[in-house]
């Protein structure tokens, strides 16, 4: 039995991150056969113009878009825009830099004007392929004020990343926090569990599977960003980012 089962009121909300047409395929189809069987309805990253070679594990697939479209319309997933082309600019760590994340940006620290640039030409080619999205995924999880305001210029509606417990509402985007990046129970709280296919072995998948199994509270991303915190959130998600925070700090260090 999982620590914490059965005593719990947490949602949980599933991501796929660095989606591009070379991936692992066979984890992304094992990770979405387990997702179909359970009913969770996953978010997934799509890089793109991937030009970030670490991220081909096989050839890149023909039919890649066709199947990420296909995806979308059997409603088995929704789509986030993970960057544009997955490739680091600069050493910034922007929002997240004193919190331990490592120091490397495809958009913080770069001019308003060439960031609203890459984030357009990635969305125009979402558009052109018909995978729709106001969703935003950093990679690195790295971006900073300077992006914030791009993406709302763009019509971006929400951003996978923050800290806290309860989605939240700066600056017109609605930003539903990204905490672990494997299964964990919560007490409470709308918690983010980020994966990425490429990365993933045998025993992470069993967990995965193991921890679908428990039938907890699974929801989409549109479900989270519809969220409004009431003022009994408010105290315990404040206390949260400041544990979280010192934590990954601390984590930093050692």
């Amino acid at each position: 039995m999982w620590e914490g089962e059965g005593h719990t009121s947490a949602k949980y909300i599933w991501r796929l991150d660095d989606i591009s047409p070379g991936m692992d395929w066979g984890k992304f189809w094992t990770c979405m056969e387990l997702f179909k069987t359970h009913k969770v309805k996953p978010l997934l990253g799509i890089v793109p113009d991937n030009k970030d070679h670490k991220l081909d594990i096989q050839a890149p697939h023909p039919g890649f878009w066709d199947i990420m479209r296909g995806l979308g319309k059997e409603n088995l997933v929704e789509y986030a825009q993970h960057g544009y082309q997955h490739l680091y600019e600069t050493n910034s760590s922007g929002l997240f830099g004193k919190y331990g994340i490592k120091a490397q940006s495809e958009f913080a620290g770069l001019s308003y004007e060439k960031q609203y640039s890459k984030l357009k030409l990635g969305l125009d080619i979402l558009q052109r392929e018909r995978v729709n999205t106001r969703v935003w995924m950093a990679p690195s999880h790295s971006f900073d004020k300077i992006t914030i305001k791009a993406l709302r210029d763009l019509g971006f509606l929400a951003i996978t990343d923050g800290f806290g417990l309860y989605p939240t509402t700066i600056e017109n985007l609605v930003f539903v926090p990204q905490q672990v990046w494997r299964p964990r129970v919560f007490p409470f709280g709308f918690i983010t569990i980020c994966l990425h296919p490429n990365t993933l072995d045998v025993c992470q998948i069993t967990e995965i599977s193991d921890f679908l199994k428990m039938g907890l509270s699974n929801i989409s991303f549109s479900e989270a960003i519809n969220y409004r915190m009431k003022i009994t959130d408010i105290p315990v998600n404040s206390l949260f980012k400041i544990i979280y925070r010192g934590a990954r700090t601390l984590k930093k260090y050692i």
